[in-house]
């Protein structure tokens, strides 16, 4: 079994072991989660149709984890997306809410929306999120549905 360690574990023994070196390792204020890498459209613009790597959701208990350690490392900026729509995962706003329990000051998500109906958008007002922003990428109804397939303006 492999013994996990922290960043800060890891940064103390590296300065350790050369003490003319010594590791001071600045741990940014801001951490990017994929909780998910699935996606509801197939953007032209977009990685994730392209991606070789298992598509799924990220479990809640490695989501505590990661929470956790940022907390510990004083991370206060967490986003919850990268590749995939975040609002696809069924424990979203489970996850919304450990994370501002936990006191990340600052969660936010970036989405293309079209996950969203009236019942998560009034669980987005109760969880805690701090910030939404909307991918739009175009002005107008054709250039939006062409450039995002599967969407609707």
């Amino acid at each position: 079994m492999v013994k996990r360690t922290s960043i800060n574990e890891q940064s103390k023994k590296m300065s350790k072991a050369d003490k003319n070196y010594p590791l001071d390792v600045k741990i940014p204020n801001n951490i990017m989660v994929e909780v998910t890498n699935l996606c509801n459209l197939r953007c032209r613009m977009c990685y994730n149709q392209r991606m070789k790597r298992k598509k799924g959701f990220m479990l809640f208990s490695l989501f505590k984890r990661i929470v956790d350690q940022a907390v510990d490392l004083k991370i206060e900026n967490m986003g919850l997306y990268t590749t995939g729509e975040s609002f696809l995962h069924p424990k979203i706003f489970e996850f919304i809410k450990y994370a501002k329990q936990k006191g990340i000051r600052y969660v936010y998500i970036t989405t293309n929306g079209q996950a969203l109906d009236d019942e998560k958008i009034e669980k987005i007002f109760e969880s805690g999120l701090d910030s939404i922003k909307f991918s739009i990428d175009a002005g107008n109804k054709q250039r939006y549905e062409s450039l995002k397939t599967g969407a609707s303006w």
